[in-house]
């Protein structure tokens, strides 16, 4: 059960910039009064994109 805990340096370092992507845009889709749902769906897309190209 621990070892799902268990991530790299790396792996941790990449759950920290999808998490801080998924942040920056609920912070702009809050200042632009954007469809904050389908802001994150696409920041979502987009940092799993470059998860997937980091790893």
């Amino acid at each position: 059960m621990f070892e799902v805990f268990m991530f790299s340096r790396e792996e941790w370092q990449i759950l920290g910039v999808i998490l801080g992507c998924a942040l920056v845009a609920l912070r702009l889709g809050q200042m632009l009064r954007v469809q904050s749902f389908a802001l994150v769906k696409a920041s979502l897309a987009v940092s799993f994109v470059v998860s997937v190209l980091v790893i």
